[in-house]
């Protein structure tokens, strides 16, 4: 077993995912405080100025700025098919994108990050892949994700007043952005060793618990074999990097539409924002907390009053939100999967 890292997928058993409950109580404390927040930053504006500048935005850059999301999401579904190398031919490319849609759509309406299991769930009966071959390509997916992200937060370091006792903050960074990458390279390419150190581990273990544990993390590390492809190594590191650079084009491209003079260096600090701030499953959709992000880090560069911000933090929060919603509608319609009755692998 240890040589070949194979495991049949047919009679696959279904993945354990734990605390997929909504947690309403979350929500609702998350509502409160992000709309308390809002109210803090917002309380002395004039609701017909936000209107205002809502219907005076220019639309050149509204369209602007969500073709290039929605060129991001095509680009992530591209990344998510190229990770299911050497089997692109079963993993093609719209049922692999209809199921990334679907899996972000149900993260928008359930915020208890049940949209992973939606999405490894429907690209297998669309596809008749491994449910844990598609976990594992969803850990590169976040790993490679979050180096890009570091990487972006290096760029942006520099013009940050740093205090003095984060003076070494970027060296922190490389040494968090070198570690996952050799973590990710142990994965790849040392995977026999770590599953003949798991089946040790295993046999101390009763054996149908640990017969699963095997199972599991050999069909998981086939998630990674596309990296053993440096071609494909290549072609994943490059378009990570170009989404990388759109997500923070998207919100530049939407400055001009409010009349913002803000550059590339505050659009690539609002991204930083947004992506801390909206990690933990919170409200549905992101309301308020979304806008409360927006407007407190564009207060930070004095650029326009509040009506201004919160416009742009509403314009902004749909250019993001409305091509998940109507993506991944469509794929809801065009895709056929059913969570009773998983596919049978071919």
């Amino acid at each position: 077993m240890t040589k070949e890292l194979a495991m049949p997928e047919k009679h696959e058993e279904p993945i354990a995912v734990s605390g997929t409950t909504v947690p309403w109580g979350r929500i609702g404390l998350s509502l409160l405080i992000s709309g308390l927040l809002l109210w803090l930053l917002t309380r002395n504006l004039a609701w017909g100025d936000v209107m205002a500048a809502l219907l005076n935005a220019k639309p050149v850059h509204v369209l602007l700025s969500t073709a290039v999301m929605v060129l991001t999401l095509l680009l992530k579904g591209w990344r998510w098919q190229i990770l299911f190398y050497p089997d692109q031919d079963r993993a093609r490319w719209y049922p692999t994108f209809a199921a990334m849609m679907l899996g972000q759509l149900f993260n928008l309406l359930i915020p208890a990050r049940v949209g992973e299991l939606a999405r490894i769930y429907t690209f297998h009966q669309q596809t008749g892949l491994g449910k844990t071959r598609a976990l594992g390509t969803l850990v590169v997916e976040k790993t490679v994700d979050l180096i890009m992200l570091l990487a972006t937060l290096l760029l942006v370091l520099p013009f940050l007043v740093i205090p003095e006792l984060s003076r070494h903050r970027g060296t922190m960074l490389t040494a968090v952005a070198f570690t996952a990458s050799l973590l990710l390279y142990l994965l790849v390419y040392q995977a026999h060793p770590l599953v003949r150190l798991l089946s040790q581990l295993a046999e101390k273990l009763p054996p149908a618990i640990g017969s699963q544990i095997i199972k599991l993390a050999v069909a998981g590390l086939q998630g990674l074999s596309a990296l053993r492809s440096r071609r494909v190594t290549l072609m994943l590191l490059f378009n990570s990097a170009v989404i990388a650079v759109l997500a923070v084009v998207t919100p530049w491209a939407l400055f001009p539409a409010l009349g913002l003079q803000l550059g590339l260096k505050e659009a690539a600090i609002l991204h930083l924002v947004l992506t801390a701030g909206l990690t933990p499953p919170s409200t549905p959709g992101k309301i308020l907390l979304f806008e409360g992000l927006v407007v407190l880090t564009l207060q930070q560069f004095g650029s326009a009053d509040n009506a201004t911000l919160l416009s742009y933090a509403i314009l902004f929060h749909l250019v993001v939100m409305l091509p998940q919603i109507l993506l991944g509608s469509l794929a809801a319609m065009t895709s056929k999967w059913d969570w009773r009755q998983p596919a049978t692998p071919t």
